[in-house]
């Protein structure tokens, strides 16, 4: 049977194109650019998590996700939210995954980056007190969190506009969710 990946989430997940190449299991990319959590937690956005196979008899299942890959919270900071409403939006997002998904599905939480930007415009604090805060609520929850601010170079693994990611950088998480057996 064929395992299947969701990743939700902004921009960095929308631009993640060479997933495919590091895995054998199917992936669906639902992001979508300038996200902030707030819009994941929207109706439309979380009806678009069911994916549902059609069968020739006219019945059809539901699609659960071997993973759900998320990362989403960012654009919140960009537009001056709250760093305690984006942990809370993080959380219910990932509480109602949980439910929708009846537990067959195992969540992943990318850690937010502290890309060049954000050192230039003053939210690495921010976002250390965001995944921080998220990291224990996998760890209480038996979620997966992976943190990414080890593993990307701001020299070699950004685009120019300090924000998002080279395809050098995407390699390297490839390879470390590879690695960890989620692709």
């Amino acid at each position: 049977m064929k395992k299947y990946v969701f990743l939700v989430g902004s921009s960095i997940i929308q631009r993640w194109n060479n997933i495919s190449d590091f895995s054998k299991k199917k992936i669906f990319n639902l992001g979508v650019s300038r996200f902030i959590t707030k819009n994941i937690l929207q109706k439309e956005y979380l009806e678009s998590l069911v994916v549902a196979k059609k069968y020739n008899n006219g019945g059809e299942i539901i699609i659960y996700p071997e993973y759900l890959i998320y990362y989403c919270g960012n654009n919140d900071l960009l537009r001056d939210i709250n760093p305690n409403t984006v942990i809370k939006n993080i959380k219910k997002f990932l509480l109602y995954a949980k439910k929708m998904f009846e537990g067959k599905t195992k969540l992943v939480y990318l850690s937010l980056l502290k890309s060049p930007k954000k050192y230039i415009i003053g939210h690495e604090n921010y976002i250390d007190y965001i995944n921080y805060n998220i990291l224990l609520f996998c760890k209480k929850h038996n979620f997966i969190y992976i943190e990414l601010n080890f593993l990307l170079n701001a020299k070699n693994d950004y685009l120019k506009d300090g924000v998002h990611i080279t395809n050098k950088g995407y390699n390297k998480i490839n390879n470390l969710l590879k690695i960890k057996n989620i692709l």
